[in-house]
């Protein structure tokens, strides 16, 4: 789908160099290049970089790219915990210090344990089942551990590093990168949702190809 000039413009003036291209005639940049490239961003700056994807497919690719970068393959996760499967997510979990998960129920209000709350791995206690979790909104320290639902027996959690844009309504970040993860154009409203989830424009970044219909508003084109 080719930008009409004005889109393009503008499209570039606001990503400027932040636009980081899976395919073209100036640069190729992979997945597993640009969540490296995205990880390190986040260390520079103290920041988590998250990822917004259209599909749970996406979010799982990204978090998979994500733990390879750690040394962490998908064969080592499917011998761990299962996540939570509200997550949609087929990564099983690793209790390694230093790891981003994301809570996904509200079993502590008190303490910060809600769903959707972000959380470094601080320490592991019984295998990679149970271990200390430092949030990263308020730094209050917090006990994961299975829990039993339908017969499925899961941690209330799932890797971090990445959140369909769905999930991310009512977010607020700092640092990271939209990619619409899927060959037709997304639903529209989704660029306009995913951008707003940034504080800055500065924090936020593209993957992918630039296409006007995932930036086209709910309500259809725009009037003259």
């Amino acid at each position: 789908i080719r930008l009409k000039q004005s889109d393009q413009e503008c499209f570039e003036k606001y990503f400027c160099d932040r636009h980081w291209p899976s395919s073209g005639p100036y640069q190729e940049m992979s997945l597993q290049e640009c969540v490296a490239k995205g990880m390190e961003l986040g260390e520079q700056q103290s920041e988590v970089f998250t990822w917004l994807t259209c599909t749970n497919r996406g979010a799982t690719d990204v978090c998979t790219a994500a733990l390879l970068n750690k040394g962490i393959t998908k064969d080592d996760t499917g011998r761990r915990y299962n996540c939570d499967p509200t997550s949609k997510s087929t990564l099983g979990i690793l209790a390694i210090e230093g790891i981003i998960l994301r809570l996904t129920r509200n079993l502590d209000k008190s303490r910060g344990f809600v769903n959707g709350a972000l959380c470094k791995v601080i320490d592991k206690l019984d295998g990679h089942g149970y271990f200390i979790a430092r949030l990263l909104g308020s730094a209050n320290y917090v006990l994961v551990h299975p829990m039993e639902e339908g017969g499925e027996r899961f941690l209330p959690c799932c890797y971090g590093y990445a959140a369909t844009i769905r999930r991310a309504q009512g977010a607020s970040l700092s640092l990271g990168c939209i990619y619409f993860d899927q060959r037709r154009a997304a639903g529209r409203g989704y660029g306009y949702v995913a951008t707003s989830r940034f504080r800055t424009p500065g924090g936020c970044y593209l993957y992918g190809h630039m296409r006007r219909t995932d930036f086209l508003p709910v309500g259809g084109e725009p009037s003259a």
